[in-house]
């Protein structure tokens, strides 16, 4: 009988595992779980923010990771929105910057000191009020620092250098933008808007280069650039909830395949360096993830994580993932109290673990990945020009860089429409990153260390793989005496 193909993938077997309770956020009240489709949750490796409902206004509380266990209903909060916060986003080139927008159009820039929160804050270092309805989406430019992406109810996306306090760039979309992403290295936007179209833009020029049909049902559409296309989730005209694969050129449908009947929208999460992509659904009680390759079909289903009903999910990027145990993704989902008060929440980290049994740093798992320093500045993006991403390794665990002294923050205070001072544009150059003679010494002792416990693994490798060697010649020549014996009966 012929044998069944089994596809080879190093995450076929990739599981989660929730945190124990106390590493856990409990206790939290008011968490807005109303209906949105943007992110209320968002991770780095400092700290957790979640959106929260305030008795007024819109407000989130921003937690380190240190600080997990149960939160006091009194805790510091960033309270500066008149309006619910629909959407944040940490800066990826300062773990210290996060982005809010809220449902009366307004997007402010906050910095949180390194201590966390010890009292609330009011005062927004930046506020970016140029849209005319609520908050969908709020994105950092991939690759150039200080460059930020709005897009709103007003079919409007924009493109802020927040040096300037300037939006640069303005594209007016035929429709609502239900969702948007930067493409690698930011040259590109993709748009899926209401209209059930697909829409890929010039994020200099705001020139379209490319539209096409997208999912036939009226729900929201999900959409993420990725390696082989443009992935999207949505629903059909008889509401299955489904996802597809397209060539962003030409609009091809490269794959699509139908999930189920559920009603969530289904939110992206994209990995880039292991081609992995995950789903997760505001209600929905479980996570899906499958594998996306370079050839037909592209997509493969690996497995699904079970748990409880999530009220959102944050991701902490890889850079804050713990290598030494294969994670390679973690999630802080939002779940509903099990006890008491409805209204009290608790947010579990989630580890995406591949099964290896070595300690070792697993290079196969773990390529290069986008670290913390940005590849341009805001005026060189500006200005037309595109950079890939810098890449760091992971090999030895991700260290956050040490913060130089701060003079009053990263801006200045904007009143209205004035203008930011330097402090933002000079912020990426007032880090040193030459070190001392005595910095300098302690980087070369701790590399010979590194060496010399590599060279004894290695060693220790040699003799493994000459043990081992033996040990299969011995198999062989056992092999050749029976295959003779039975020769010889036949």
């Amino acid at each position: 009988m012929a044998g069944r193909f089994v596809r080879s993938s190093k995450y076929r077997h990739v599981f989660g595992t929730a945190s124990k309770p106390d590493q856990q956020f409990t206790s939290i009240r008011g968490i807005n779980d109303g209906a949105t489709d943007g992110h209320i949750c968002a991770v780095n490796p400092k700290f957790v923010a979640v959106a929260t409902k305030p008795s007024g206004g819109g407000a989130f509380l921003v937690l380190k990771h240190d600080e997990a266990g149960r939160i006091d209903n009194e805790h510091p909060q960033v309270r500066g929105h008149k309006g619910k916060v629909l959407d944040l986003a940490w800066d990826p080139f300062d773990d210290n910057v996060i982005a809010s927008g809220d449902e009366h159009s307004i997007v402010c820039v906050w910095e949180i000191p390194d201590s966390g929160l010890t009292e609330s804050i009011t005062e927004p270092r930046v506020t970016l009020d140029c849209h005319q309805k609520k908050i969908v989406k709020i994105l950092w430019h991939p690759t150039a620092r200080n460059i930020l992406l709005t897009s709103a109810w007003d079919c409007k996306v924009i493109i802020w250098n927040l040096e300037t306090v300037e939006g640069f760039l303005e594209i007016e979309t035929p429709d609502v933008p239900y969702s948007v992403d930067w493409d690698y290295n930011g040259s590109r936007i993709v748009v899926a808007c209401k209209d059930k179209k697909i829409r890929v833009y010039d994020s200099h020029e705001g020139t379209k280069l490319s539209e096409w049909n997208g999912h036939e049902g009226t729900k929201p559409q999900m959409v993420a650039f990725t390696k082989q296309g443009v992935l999207t989730t949505g629903f059909s005209k008889m509401s299955t909830r489904e996802y597809a694969l397209w060539n962003e050129k030409t609009g091809e449908q490269l794959a699509q395949e139908d999930l189920d009947s559920s009603n969530g929208v289904n939110q992206i999460i994209y990995d880039r360096d292991t081609g992995m992509f995950y789903f997760a659904a505001k209600g929905d009680s479980v996570i899906r993830y499958y594998e996306m390759t370079g050839e037909d079909p592209f997509l493969f289903y690996l497995s699904t994580y079970q748990a409880k009903p999530q009220t959102a999910v944050g991701i902490m990027p890889k850079r804050g993932c713990n290598v030494n145990a294969c994670e390679v993704m973690r999630f802080y989902r939002i779940e509903k109290a099990d006890k008491g008060n409805t209204s009290q929440f608790v947010i579990i980290p989630t580890a995406m673990t591949v099964p290896r049994k070595s300690e070792t740093f697993q290079e196969d798992i773990f390529p290069d990945t986008p670290g913390d320093e940005p590849s341009m500045t805001a005026e060189e993006f500006q200005s037309g020009k595109n950079k890939d991403p810098i890449l760091m390794s992971l090999k030895s665990g991700y260290k956050p860089k040490e913060k130089s002294v701060r003079a009053g923050g990263i801006m200045k205070k904007v009143d209205g429409g004035s203008q930011l001072g330097s402090k933002m544009q000079s912020k990426g150059l007032s880090g040193d990153k030459s070190g001392s003679g005595a910095g300098q010494s302690t980087a070369t002792g701790a590399a010979s260390t590194e060496l010399s416990a590599l060279k004894d693994e290695v060693n220790s490798l040699k003799a493994t793989v000459e043990s081992q060697q033996a040990k299969i010649e011995a198999l062989e020549g056992k092999l050749e005496e029976l295959a003779g014996k039975v020769n010889q009966t036949e």
